[in-house]
C-alpha cells in the first residue's frame, strides 16, 4: 500500500532501508542506523543530492517521529501522515477539506505535544522552556481552529442529516457502496446511476460521498463514499464521520471486493472492511440491522 501512495503523491523513492530486529521505541531505527543515515544524508551526494522527505512505513508514534527529526532534521511522514498528504490533494469539496484539515491538525497536536514535552524536559540538547512555551501557544491556536472547523462540520452535519430524513419521507430508498480503499465503488456507482464521477485506479480518489439516482429506478439512491484501509487510527476516521453516515444510513449495503486479487488479499480486505464498518456502526450509534450484500468488481480482470 505505502508504494501506491507514494506512487500517487508522484514522489520518487532513491533509497529502501530495513530496520533489522527490534524495534527502537524511542527511534524507530536503532542508532548506529540513524548515525550512518545522518552522515549519508550530509554529503548530499549521488541520489542523496536531493532528497528531502523521509517515510517511515509504520503507524510511527509521536516520540519516533520527534527524535528522527532531532537527529536527522529532514521532513518525515509515517504511514498515517502520507495517508494526510493524499487526502489533502483528493479533498475538492469544502465539507472534504474540512474533514482533512480537521483530521491533520488532530495528527500535528500528538508531535508537537511530545515536542513541547522534550524542549520541557530537557531530553534533546540546547532545547529550553522558551521553545516548549512558543510550542504551546501553538498548540493553543491549533485548539482554536479544531473548535472552529468542528463547529462548521457539525452544522453541514446536521444539514445532511435534515435531507436524509426528508428524503425518507419522500419514499426514497438508498444504497451504500462500501469496500477497501480502490475497490471500484466509483465505477460501479456510474455504471448505476449514469451521474458522471472521478474514476482513478488511484487510492482515496474518492473522499466525499455523492449520492445519484438509479438510471433504472430514480426512487433509489446510491452512496459512494471514502474507502477502508488498514490501521487507520480512530482519530483520523471519526473526522470522517458525516461522509461515513451517508452509507450507513442506507437500506442495503453493497461491500465491494475487488475480484482480481489473490484470495489472502480478497479475504485480508474484506476482514479490515467489515471491522472497521462494525466500528463506525459501533461509534456513531446507528441502531439499524443492514442487508449486506458482497459484491465483486473488477471481474473483467
Amino acid at each position: 500500500m505505502l508504494f501506491r501512495s507514494v506512487s500517487t503523491m508522484g514522489i520518487h523513492i532513491v533509497e529502501k532501508m530495513i530496520q533489522p530486529g527490534k524495534v527502537n521505541p524511542a527511534s524507530y531505527f536503532g542508532g548506529g542506523r540513524l548515525k550512518l543515515l545522518q552522515e549519508t544524508l550530509n554529503i548530499k551526494s549521488g541520489a542523496y543530492k536531493q532528497v528531502s522527505l523521509i517515510l517511515l512505513h509504520t503507524n510511527a508514534t509521536p516520540r519516533q517521529l520527534v527524535a528522527i527529526d532531532q537527529i536527522l532534521g529532514i521532513e518525515i511522514w509515517d504511514r498515517v501522515r502520507l495517508l494526510l498528504a493524499l487526502f489533502t490533494s483528493h479533498a475538492s469539496s469544502v465539507e472534504a477539506r474540512t474533514q482533512v484539515r480537521i483530521a491533520k491538525l488532530l495528527a500535528d497536536r500528538t508531535i508537537l505535544r511530545e515536542a513541547a514535552s522534550v524542549q520541557t524536559t530537557g531530553e534533546g540538547a540546547g532545547y529550553g522552556g522558551e521553545g516548549a512555551t512558543a510550542l504551546q501557544t501553538i498548540i493553543g491556536s491549533l485548539n482554536r481552529e479544531l473548535a472552529t472547523l468542528r463547529k462548521r462540520l457539525g452544522k453541514h452535519a446536521q444539514s445532511t442529516a435534515l435531507r436524509r430524513e426528508q428524503r425518507r419521507k419522500q419514499g426514497l430508498n438508498t444504497v451504500g457502496l462500501v469496500g477497501y480503499t480502490n475497490a471500484g465503488k466509483s465505477s460501479l456507482f456510474r455504471a448505476l446511476s449514469g451521474k458522471k464521477v472521478l474514476i482513478e485506479d488511484k487510492l482515496f480518489s474518492t473522499l466525499e460521498p455523492t449520492l445519484g439516482q438509479m438510471e433504472k429506478n430514480p426512487r433509489i439512491l446510491i452512496a459512494d463514499t471514502i474507502g477502508f484501509i488498514d490501521n487507520i487510527p480512530n482519530a483520523i476516521l471519526a473526522s470522517f464521520k458525516s461522509t461515513f453516515a451517508e452509507a450507513l444510513e442506507s437500506e442495503i449495503l453493497l461491500h465491494l471486493i475487488d475480484a482480481s486479487d489473490d484470495l489472502e488479499e480478497i479475504q485480508r480486505k474484506f476482514m479490515t472492511t467489515k471491522n472497521e464498518l462494525n466500528e463506525r456502526l459501533t461509534e456513531s450509534g446507528f441502531d439499524q440491522t443492514f442487508k449486506t450484500m458482497v459484491v465483486f468488481t473488477k471481474i473483467d480482470r
